[in-house]
């Protein structure tokens, strides 16, 4: 911290400032020179303390620290630089990262201790995890004057959800000694006195919001699936953040599959009367559903977890009772009562899991455009002034505005602002804003040199479900262009069809004179193989592309 200039000069006793100024100051001009090169000084002492820690060290001197207390970088990664290069520097804040020194010390005063292993899984790997102490799995005698309470037991018939968990990170149930070696290359033994398990999580949860709910009209009006594409696909936990780093994870601080008797919560014996747990169930939870005028008039949406009652819908023949509605975790399906149906349709929150940032999802990505670009919103659950609830407004939109700016001007003067326009005009970009399903058919057909790009907005899933709209011709997504034109899909789901890439009809010269698209961009997005899934994931139409190219000579790009 820099001192006032004169600082020095106010500790001098006052008959010397007063003599001082009679003579015009000549001594305050020289302290303020030596009190500049005394603030240098005195910053320099402050940073070499500052220095001393790694949360407030220089860059230059985190590898020193690092060596000190012994941190070790990847050998893969290659060898330290120098600290007295630029380059050396630059390349040390990424190999040994500040980060990392920090948490050696933390890792060092913990030693020992069973969190310590959950934390350094998820700083190695990434992946979360839960350390397990096999040895309180063991079944043993239990000294009256230590009672462990907590401990492995046998095993009670009547506790489903202890059963439930059998063999899991979360089993209390108790063990006889496994000689086994919990390292073997053969049989792994887990249930032993030095064993220490450490179970980890490599599938990342991804959340699909307020989307629509798929009805499986073969099963029945009143069944459905949370999944919009109709496939049975396993709701997972969003974890909840642990409230301190001491703290051994528990399944609702995991990425874990939903269990059916984790969902369910108890509200009385006799007459047996379940409902979801709040642990899983709500706004800002691991699922809710929504279901307007369900299952009167005006009711609160979303459904209370009242009304909602954990069940195995394997073979779709459960009854849900009036008023309630069953959710199976396992299989991702909705039942509601055959003569209560939502009659105004069901939207479903929830969680799934998948090893990466891949296909169309909920997850934040780059997004690119050309240099001034025209932007068309597309919403079905918010339209307004500006945003249009289907795609082929937004395309209808986007022609109307290039026949509104007509042709090029005769005078001279207007023409660079009207080459601008048509220029902005010439490419667009339509972005979806919810996760929604629309249900539409799309036929871009483009001119020379346009460029067009639909797209999901960050953090949205939209899908395109394109149906058989009419018997007597095709329903494909289909794409043409002529020179120089460009198309791109970057973060969407196409199910129902294939995209279907046609160049210009080779015998028509004048048609085939107008040239080609130049590229197709397909940019984190899901082709649905088959065209859809069965419940069992199955393709329906395992032999129909998903992207097809009929004479064209168009770049194909695949991010």
């Amino acid at each position: 911290m820099s001192r006032a200039p004169d600082y020095l000069y106010e500790l001098l006793p006052g008959v010397h400032r007063t003599r001082d100024a009679e003579r015009g100051y000549p001594l305050r001009a020289l302290l303020r020179v030596i009190s500049e090169q005394v603030n240098v000084i005195e910053e320099d002492i402050a940073q070499l303390y500052e220095n001393w820690f790694i949360e407030t060290c220089e860059d230059w001197a985190v590898p020193y620290i690092a060596d000190l207390i012994g941190y070790r970088p990847v050998h893969e990664a290659g060898d330290p630089g120098s600290v007295e290069t630029l380059e050396g520097r630059n390349r040390n804040k990424i190999l040994i990262p500040r980060r990392e020194v920090a948490n050696t010390l933390d890792y060092r005063q913990r030693k020992g201790t069973l969190a310590l292993l959950e934390g350094l899984a998820h700083a190695v790997a990434g992946w979360p995890a839960r350390a397990v102490e096999c040895y309180t799995l063991l079944g043993w005698s239990q000294n009256i004057n230590q009672m462990r309470l907590g401990r492995g037991r046998t095993a009670r018939l009547s506790d489903g959800d202890a059963l439930d968990l059998i063999d899991g990170p979360f089993e209390r149930l108790a063990h006889t000694v496994d000689v086994r070696r919990i390292v073997s290359h053969r049989t792994l033994g887990r249930s032993n006195i030095p064993s220490v398990g450490i179970f980890v999580w490599r599938l990342q949860p991804y959340s699909v919001t307020h989307a629509p709910a798929y009805c499986v009209e073969g099963a029945g009006p009143h069944c459905f699936t949370f999944s919009a594409l109709g496939h049975d696909t396993r709701l997972h936990a969003m974890p909840e953040r642990e409230a301190e780093p001491t703290h051994i994870a528990e399944e609702i601080n995991l990425p874990t599959p939903i269990r059916r008797r984790a969902l369910e919560e108890r509200v009385s014996l006799r007459p047996l009367k379940t409902r979801a747990s709040a642990a899983y169930y709500g706004e800002g939870k691991s699922l809710v559903i929504h279901a307007p005028d369900w299952p009167t008039k005006g009711a609160p949406q979303p459904v209370s977890r009242d009304r909602v009652v954990p069940a195995d819908l394997s073979d779709w023949t459960y009854r849900a009772q009036r008023g309630e509605l069953a959710v199976d975790p396992v299989l991702g399906r909705i039942v509601f009562p055959s003569g209560q149906l939502p009659k105004r349709g069901v939207w479903a929150t929830y969680v799934y899991a998948f090893s990466k940032d891949m296909g169309g999802g909920e997850y934040s990505r780059s997004l690119s455009e050309p240099i001034g670009f025209t932007l068309y919103k597309v919403s079905a659950d918010h339209p307004g002034a500006d945003v249009f609830d289907t795609i082929n407004g937004a395309l209808a939109k986007w022609r109307q505005d290039q026949q509104a700016l007509g042709p090029e001007p005769a005078n001279d003067a207007y023409k660079p602002r009207w080459r601008a326009d048509k220029a902005r005009l010439d490419a667009a970009v339509i972005e979806i804003r919810d996760s929604a399903v629309y249900s539409e058919p799309l036929a871009i057909a483009l001119e020379a040199g346009e460029s067009l790009q639909i797209r999901a907005a960050n953090r949205t899933r939209p899908v395109i479900r394109l149906l058989d709209y009419m018997a007597n011709r095709p329903d494909a997504f289909t794409v043409s262009g002529k020179k120089a034109s460009r198309f791109k899909l970057d973060g969407l789901i196409v199910t129902g069809r294939g995209i279907q890439v046609s160049g210009p009809d080779r015998s028509d010269t004048e048609v085939f004179a107008q040239g080609d698209l130049c590229d197709v961009t397909i940019r984190h997005s899901t082709l649905m193989p088959g065209w859809g899934l069965e419940c069992d994931c199955e393709p329906k139409r395992p032999n129909e592309p998903s992207l097809e190219l009929l004479d064209t000579g168009a770049r194909i790009v695949i991010e």
